[in-house]
């Protein structure tokens, strides 16, 4: 390679690199900071963010056209997998539910020692 040509391809590349530099978002004083290995780094991470994005967007009109499509939405909860805690309950609040139950299947209560 003679010189020409080396710096032809010098000035190309740095060209080609800003390119993507400005593509992903980075400003002109980050690229100038960075090394060629880290404007990589950038690009790939850029590149892994918008599929991502993507994808995201994708299932968001599936989901659209999903509900879209049936008779009644199930409720938001229920669609985010989220489940309510189970509230815990007091000594007293138990022993109420207790009575109530008993009661309601005809139960005797017995104390201890009987």
């Amino acid at each position: 390679m003679d010189s020409n040509e080396k710096d032809d391809f010098l000035d190309n590349y740095w060209e080609e690199s800003l390119k993507s530099a400005i593509r992903i978002g980075l400003s002109i004083n980050e690229y100038n900071e960075m090394t060629p290995y880290e404007l990589n780094l950038h690009a790939e991470i850029f590149e892994e963010k918008q599929k991502f994005e993507q994808e995201e967007r994708l299932t968001l009109v599936w989901m659209g056209e999903y509900f879209h499509r049936i008779e009644t939405l199930p409720p938001l909860k229920e669609v985010l997998g989220k489940k309510e805690e189970p509230k815990e309950m007091t000594a007293e609040e138990m022993l109420a539910n207790v009575m109530q139950l008993n009661s309601a299947l005809d139960g005797t209560v017995k104390k201890a020692g009987e």
